[in-house]
Parts: C-alpha cells; structure tokens; sequence
C-alpha cells in the first residue's frame, strides 16, 4: 500500500473527528500520528491497536490544580489527548523559567511525545524525555533546534513502569551519551520521506478507514437518484 503524507493525515483527521475528540484536538492528534507514519515509526498500527481506548472517550482537559512541582498524573489516558495540552503547559512555564523538568506517571504511550518534541524544538534549544521499555532497556529522546534524535542509554533509573522523565530548556545543551543512537530525524530527513510513499499495513489502515468513514455524510434517497454530483444545472 503506498500513500502520501496528505492521504495518513486526512483519513486520521477524520478518524479522531469520528471518534469524538473535538475540533483543534482532532488535528492535533492526526498530526501526532501522520508525524510518526512519516518518520517509518509506526504511527497507524498504533492507532490501529489502541483505538478502543478512547473511542468516543474524549478526555484531554489536564486539571492543573493537580500539578506538583515534580509530577504529572497522566492516569493511563492516551497521550493523543493529554499531550497538545501537557506541551501547551510546558511552553508557557518556559516564558517564566529557563529549565524545567517533571516526571509523567502512567504515561502508557510515550512515542506520541516525540512529534510534540520535535514540534517544540521550532520554539526551545533543547527538550529530553527518558523512560523504560522492556527488558529494562532505558529509552532516552532528545531534541535541539529541528533534529530529533532516540536511542538507548545505559546506567539511567527510571523508577517505575510508564513513568517518563521529561527536561525542557531555553539554553543550549549538550546532547547526552547515547549507547545506540535508533533513529535521527531532521528536517531533511523529513522532507526525504515526504518525496516517497507512506507504506502502512493493509489492515491496519482499513481498520483508521472504516473509523473515519463515520464523517461521510449518509446517503439519502434523493442523492441516489439524482447520483454524484447530481441535480438539474438549471437549479
């Protein structure tokens, strides 16, 4: 299957709109995943698997009363909904202090910060998430002024599972140690993939297809009759 930029981006817009989240945050979640599609990091089978998590179960309002100065509760809600907003937070306390840092907790899908990293990095000089996968294996992202760069580092404790630690900051630092860089992105790179076919899987794209076609407007009687584009020109 071979698709643009444009066609993942549309069908995934309209799958969030059929789902329930609301304008501007269905647009903010397509982009999160066509980015990743983009970027050959999956961004449709994710979708595709994890969809009944938040289907017509829209919950992206962050209660910063809740805040601490050291934690967020993400409460096992979906990224694609509580991370727009999270950033949005990041950014303005950044117009108050040059570093801050926090920890996500029960953060169940920490690959949809990287399209919002990458996003910010337009704004800040450098923003780094780390966090745990499997078989222990520490995750560390980092970003500087459009390159986005992830791999693997060793001797990094993440206290806990689905916990993420995150650092923005104003000034120029350095990029960290990596053990194995897996994937450097720019915007070279970018505009690379945007000059090639998308490749998602089969089923999984008919599975964002058939959630999006919830948008088509049903057709009605009178359209079957009269046919695409129907109607008398003298109308």
């Amino acid at each position: 299957m071979s698709l643009s930029y444009y066609e993942v981006y549309i069908t995934s817009l309209r799958a969030f709109t059929g789902m329930g989240f609301p304008y501007g945050a269905d647009e903010d979640a397509a982009y999160m995943v066509s980015w990743l599609e983009l970027n050959k990091l999956n961004g449709v089978k994710m979708l595709a698997k994890t969809f009944q998590n938040f289907d017509n179960q829209y919950e992206g309002k962050i209660n910063f009363n809740e805040i601490n100065a050291t934690t967020i509760d993400i409460k096992n809600i979906s990224l694609l909904m509580k991370g727009p907003g999270l950033f949005d937070y990041c950014e303005a306390q950044l117009q108050k202090s040059n570093n801050i840092s926090f920890s996500l907790t029960n953060c169940i899908d920490p690959y949809y910060l990287l399209p919002l990293m990458f996003k910010l990095s337009k704004k800040i000089n450098f923003c780094r998430a780390l966090w745990n996968e499997k078989e222990k294996i520490n995750v560390i992202c980092e970003t500087q002024k459009n390159l986005i760069q992830f791999g693997t580092v060793p001797n990094l404790k993440i206290k806990n599972k689905d916990q993420v630690e995150l650092f923005f900051s104003n000034e120029n630092k350095k990029i960290n140690n990596f053990k194995d860089i897996t994937n450097k992105i720019t915007l070279e790179s970018m505009q690379n993939n945007l000059e090639s076919a998308l490749s998602p899987e089969n089923n999984d794209w008919q599975i964002i297809s058939k959630i999006a076609s919830r948008t088509f407007v049903p057709e009605s009687v009178e359209s079957r009759i009269k046919g695409a584009g129907g109607g008398d020109a003298n109308d």
